[in-house]
């Protein structure tokens, strides 16, 4: 979720997880308008990108971060 910098309004939500408990512990919001997301997830189906470090879960707990950019308008 991404509120306009003065709080008035929503300007893109969006869901990302697995089938696990999948916790976001601190969200940052780039001046570009991404936001960027650092958490943990127990979740086997956790969402990755080609390229990532680590593509399977690799213990019982497992750290992420994220950056979600906006759709060009």
């Amino acid at each position: 979720v991404a509120l306009a910098p003065d709080g008035s309004r929503l300007v893109f939500a969006s869901f990302i997880g697995g089938d696990g408990e999948d916790i976001v512990r601190n969200i940052a919001f780039g001046e570009d308008g991404a936001v960027y997301l650092v958490g943990g997830t127990k979740s086997r189906n956790f969402p990755v990108t080609a390229g990532a470090a680590q593509t399977k879960p690799g213990g019982n707990y497992d750290g992420f971060v994220m950056k979600l950019v906006p759709a060009a308008r």
